[in-house]
């Protein structure tokens, strides 16, 4: 790889994690098969797979850390060591973590969150994995939160249908 192609590489690593929610794994120890297999329910569940160097890594949050002013440094120090598998995700950010708690379960036991970045938040450690896992998508919350927003509607509609009712009755009564 040239200077200059290291370069493209690294900004559009950037430009991915700034766009996207990134998780950090490590899958050192799978096979060819196993890989495969990964890289199919990524790409089933639209999440991008790639094994990057931590070096690409680093720069790519330096770079990253000049454009938004958030502060990498202690992420990189702590994540960025032996093998480094990079999860993205575009809409769903519990996504990758639901693919790496299963691949701990059936494949790889000492597959480890080592980090990711999801919503702008820096979490470091195999232990967040299961908050992770539990995250809800953007469009979940909104149905959540339209859901919400419609049950007082609907009990007062119901109010308002019920007492027209009465009134109905009680006009219908007193007119005999």
């Amino acid at each position: 790889m040239t200077k200059e192609s290291k370069s493209k590489f690294v900004q559009s690593l950037a430009n991915t994690f700034s766009s996207q929610h990134f998780y950090i794994a490590n899958t050192q120890g799978l096979d060819a098969a196993d890989v495969n297999d990964l890289r199919k329910k990524c790409f089933e569940r639209q999440v991008q797979y790639n094994i990057v160097k931590n070096t690409f890594i680093s720069k790519a949050l330096e770079l990253l850390s000049h454009r938004t002013g958030e502060d990498y440094t202690n992420f990189s120090k702590q994540v960025l060591e032996g093998f480094s598998g990079v999860f993205t995700v575009q809409e769903e950010p519990s996504v990758p973590a639901q693919i790496i708690k299963s691949l701990q379960k059936s494949k790889l036991k000492q597959a480890l969150l080592k980090g990711a970045v999801v919503n702008s938040q820096l979490y470091v450690g195999p232990e967040h994995l299961e908050v992770l896992s539990q995250l809800k998508s953007k469009s979940q919350m909104i149905g959540e939160l339209i859901c919400t927003l419609q049950a007082p509607v609907k009990w007062i509609v119901s109010a308002l249908q019920s007492s027209r009712d009465k009134i109905a009755s009680l006009v219908l009564a007193l007119s005999k």
